[in-house]
């Protein structure tokens, strides 16, 4: 299975929002490839090095899915993006 940008095993994915991407969108998109992938799927990132499986993709699906919770949390408690991006949650 090959997934082009929306599953890469070197960076987070990019978000185009010039053609309305999103965050929720990748996320959605990558819960439908992890419902297609059986156990012995081999997944060939869009962008990283050698292939993973099912168990890969729900890794990262998990992180994007913590980031976007993270973020979402101090946007909320009326952070500024200065101020999220200096918690530096990606590290």
């Amino acid at each position: 299975m090959y997934w082009d940008d929306v599953f890469r095993t070197n960076m987070y994915p990019i978000i185009n929002k010039i053609n309305a991407g999103s965050v929720h969108g990748i996320i959605k998109t990558m819960g439908i490839a992890i419902g297609m992938a059986g156990p012995q799927t081999e997944v060939i990132p869009g962008h990283g090095v050698g292939f993973t499986g099912r168990e890969g993709m729900l890794e990262v699906h998990t992180l994007l899915i913590t980031l976007r919770d993270r973020v979402q949390e101090l946007m909320g408690s009326g952070r500024s993006l200065d101020e999220v991006l200096a918690t530096k949650l990606a590290q």
